[in-house]
């Protein structure tokens, strides 16, 4: 069985499908943390502040079975090794760009890491929301800093994620969502606020 590198640009929902990875196949990381200290948020503002995040180096040297790498806002020298590895399938979650603005504006992630490097969500969308800024795929607008579908074995959009519970990241590995995935899926979405949720949905 091959071994799973998951990438994806900030606020796309990349630890969610992480969590869905490891509630639905055998695929693991290292170090192995309490997960469940990682989901402890209190609010968006802080959604930053307990996240755990995996050591690919770690993952790589271990003799874990079925290694899942992780990358965010990976850069194209890491995609091209990943790439050339044949026993790694790499799988691209992405969302549109509206959501990601969006996501990384209440969560203060991603373009808003340094908070507050803008004075409004609308500040942020009017610089970022442009033709310069965004491509399509799939028929959704996404962000073009890097093409990274060129890279990806398997894509999948964050909202066809969520919507199916984990079912349309998992399937195409050969497995399914189960009962877990669902109340997480649902745990997650709770855990943002109405203006996101309606993106999310």
């Amino acid at each position: 069985m091959k071994d799973i590198c998951l990438y994806y640009e900030g606020a796309s929902g990349g630890f969610y499908a992480l969590t869905l990875l490891s509630l639905a196949t055998p695929y693991r990381w290292l170090p192995n943390n309490d997960w469940s200290k990682h989901w402890d948020i209190c609010s968006m503002e802080t959604w930053k502040a307990s996240e755990q995040w995996p050591n690919n180096q770690e993952t790589a040297e271990s003799d874990i079975d079925h290694k899942l790498f992780f990358i965010c806002n990976p850069k194209g020298h890491q995609l091209k090794s990943i790439q050339a590895m044949n026993d790694v399938t790499s799988i691209w979650l992405y969302t549109d760009l509206k959501t990601q603005l969006t996501l990384s504006w209440y969560k203060r992630a991603w373009l808003n890491s340094l908070w507050p490097r803008y004075n409004s969500l609308d500040e942020m969308i009017d610089k970022y929301y442009t033709d310069e800024c965004m491509y399509e795929w799939n028929n959704h607008q996404v962000w073009n800093k890097q093409i990274l579908w060129k890279y990806c074995d398997q894509s999948c959009y964050l909202q066809d994620v969520i919507k199916t519970a984990g079912d349309s990241l998992l399937q195409p590995l050969g497995y399914a969502s189960n009962k877990a995935c669902q109340e997480f899926t649902d745990y997650w979405i709770a855990l943002h606020n109405e203006e996101c949720q309606k993106l999310l949905k």
